[in-house]
């Protein structure tokens, strides 16, 4: 046996196969529990080895607490395995929490009694349709009278708050119920399958364990650096999924992974900055390799970041997958999202929209346009000879998105307004202020005199286009106007649409239900083909944005948030949110009245006011005139910027010079720009010696 100088015991090698020397194998050695201190107890010098200490050998069968390389291997496989039991019990708690979330606010959406209410509404437009049909179709006295009183009954009834608190019940009871089916034919089905010896249903609980574990965890990779932690499960999920594969549970999450917070931002706009930040790691899972983020900034609307696409992945592709995008960056629904062409063919520029420019919307007649571009806060204008399409389900604010251009031309003291209002409350505020028809009887007399309107005007025209006041025929609500008109007021509104614009009779045709097909249509399908702007608010599908926006139903208005009153899209103006002006009913009342329109027989001159004999043109207009050049017209910020004026200025004094603002093309080929064409700026300074 070797002794080796200055250790306390003497030890010899034991091999691992059996020798000849008789050593026991498989067998450990335990030392004398008295042998303490063994220079002391024995009084050996310490420059002399110490003698073999006393023990004994113990057989393995034995049990006495000393772990061997057996034991070790099964207790770390024991702590492995409990570790990842717990590490899975957490992931299906987290998982299980966030579809019960998900659930409870399907049931409890707060949009529920809106869409009860719509539904509710809805219910009741059909039946007033209906009883009016019904009295139109009547022979007998008896049936006229009866048909006419429901009709009236019908018409004066109103969806009570109970009926909508009601149809609210049936449908969270409805919504409950399909939630919580699935979890407990999970829960109890097991002990049914079992009572009838089934024993291996038993297993359907720990294969729902293991899915809602799987769902657990990449819920917590998803969230990784999200900020900030709602609740200690979220903590532990999030720890636990930022250890690499394969690492000691316990390993801390790598520095890059952990949540950041960026100085300015809240907490949703932290945590979309830090999805951003791991897009390359998470985009392929939504299918989005082909897209890379660029440079990432915040501002005043919210945060902007530029997309790199490759591959087959284009900016128009990618906006197509915009539910995709906010799903990898869980942008709550109630925030926009849009993506457009960026600087290059390959670029796109992704905005969302979590902050808002504090703007001042009430309407007071100095306003000018529809309403304001909520990202740039200047106002946006529709040309007062545009033929428009408003939509918006009930309660986004339709009634009143129009209230700025009627009251606009009521002060005009030139242009005439009428106003068709199938249902008559909106109607009955602007009595006074033009011709108002409510009735079935009083609508088709109007639709009657503006189409004669139209062919006398057709008659006196010295032009190809009606250059004397104009008419604005505006019709609320589209969907009751259609389903109680004849087929002469149904043919004559569509010559209106279609013929209308050349000759000063300019239709707005106003619906909650933007369909062109059916039996109760909210918009004939000749006329929706025939304006020339469309601005949607708020609707309930896809479907309504498809006939609202046509071609630009891309921008999403059915997004539009609940508590958005008044926001809404314009057609081929952009993704951008516009605030229409805010005009309470008092600010209506306050308009001067006006001598209601009627035909009577003579049509107003086709005249143009000329200027005086050697008048200058408007700095205004002399400059819009230069800086257009060789265009074919300019913006109307450009010449604020050029005067050192505000661009509400410009848009004042080119109304009054009669003016409006239209889309032109700059150059053959270039995309359209909004501004003042050519050919108006040029009518407009023939009539002054320049």
């Amino acid at each position: 046996m070797a002794q080796h100088e200055g250790t306390g015991r003497h030890l010899r090698a034991v091999p691992d196969q059996p020798t000849d020397d008789d050593i026991p194998l498989g067998v450990t050695w335990q030392a004398d529990p008295d042998e303490r201190n063994p220079r002391e107890k024995r009084g050996v010098p310490a420059s002399e080895p110490l003698p073999p200490l006393q023990g004994r050998v113990v057989d393995t069968a034995e049990h006495n607490g000393a772990l061997s390389p057996a034991r070790i291997s099964a207790a770390e496989i024991t702590d492995k395995l409990k570790a990842q039991l717990e590490a899975g019990h957490t992931y299906a708690l987290l998982a299980w929490t966030r579809r019960w979330d998900v659930a409870m606010g399907y049931v409890m959406d707060p949009a529920l009694r809106e869409q009860m209410l719509d539904e509710a509404e809805d219910e009741l437009d059909a039946k007033r349709a209906s009883a009016a049909k019904a009295a139109r179709r009547a022979i007998s006295p008896e049936d006229q009278v009866k048909a006419k009183r429901r009709a009236d009954r019908l018409q004066r009834r109103e969806v009570s708050e109970l009926e909508v608190d009601a149809r609210v019940l049936r449908a969270r009871t409805a919504r409950l119920v399909g939630k919580v089916a699935i979890p407990a034919a999970v829960i109890v089905g097991p002990v049914l399958l079992a009572a009838t010896g089934a024993w291996v249903g038993l297993l359907v609980w720990p294969a729902a364990w293991g899915w809602l574990a799987v769902q657990g965890r990449a819920h917590a990779r998803a969230e990784l650096g999200a900020v900030p932690v709602a609740t200690e499960l979220e903590a532990k999920a999030r720890q636990l999924a930022a250890v690499a594969p394969g690492a000691p549970v316990g390993t801390p999450a790598p520095a890059g992974q952990r949540g950041v917070r960026v100085v300015g931002a809240d907490s949703v706009e932290a945590q979309i900055l830090a999805l951003l930040d791991q897009w390359g790691d998470l985009a392929p899972e939504r299918g989005l390799a082909d897209a890379a983020i660029g440079t990432v900034t915040a501002g005043r609307t919210g945060i902007e970041a530029v997309v790199n696409t490759s591959g087959k992945l284009t900016p128009a592709g990618l906006a197509k997958r915009v539910d995709a995008v906010r799903a990898l960056l869980e942008v709550p629904t109630d925030i926009r999202i849009e993506i457009r062409d960026g600087a290059r063919g390959d670029q796109a520029l992704l905005k969302v929209r979590t902050r808002h420019l504090d703007i001042d919307t009430t309407w007071n007649p100095g306003r000018v346009g529809l309403g304001v571009n909520t990202d740039t806060g200047q106002p946006v204008d529709v040309s007062d000879d545009d033929r428009m399409l408003v939509c918006g389900a009930s309660g986004s604010g339709k009634s009143w998105a129009l209230r700025p251009l009627m009251a606009r031309t009521v002060l005009s003291g030139r242009d005439h307004l009428v106003y068709i209002d199938g249902k008559g409350e909106e109607g009955r505020l602007w009595q006074g202020k033009g011709r108002v028809a409510t009735s079935t009887e009083d609508i088709a007399d109007l639709v009657e005199e503006l189409c004669q309107e139209m062919d006398g005007r057709a008659e006196a025209m010295t032009g190809s286009v009606w250059t004397g006041p104009r008419i604005m025929a505006v019709i609320d609500e589209g969907r009751y106007v259609l389903a109680n008109a004849s087929k002469k007021t149904i043919k004559g509104l569509i010559d209106i649409s279609s013929l209308g614009r050349s000759r000063g009779v300019v239709l707005r045709w106003c619906t909650q239900y933007p369909v062109t097909s059916g039996t109760a249509p909210g918009v004939h399908q000749q006329i929706a083909p025939n304006v020339d702007q469309m601005f949607s608010l708020r609707v309930k599908s896809e479907t309504h944005a498809r006939v609202a926006l046509d071609d630009d139903a891309d921008y999403g208005p059915q997004h539009i948030g609940l508590d958005q009153k008044g926001h809404g899209y314009l057609g081929e103006y952009g993704p951008t949110l516009i605030q229409t002006w805010t005009m309470p009913d008092k600010a209506v009342k306050a308009l001067p009245d006006r001598e209601p329109w009627e035909h009577t027989g003579d049509v107003d001159d086709d005249v143009v006011e000329q200027a005086p004999a050697g008048a200058e043109a408007p700095g205004v207009l002399d400059a819009a005139m230069d800086l257009m050049g060789a265009s074919g017209g300019v913006r109307a910020e450009d010449v604020a910027e050029h005067m050192g004026v505000d661009v509400v200025d410009v848009y004042k004094v080119m109304q009054d010079l009669g003016v409006r603002a239209s889309r032109y093309t700059p150059e053959p080929g270039q995309k359209q720009e909004r501004g003042y064409p050519r050919e108006a700026l040029e009518e407009a300074s023939g009539r002054y010696s320049r």
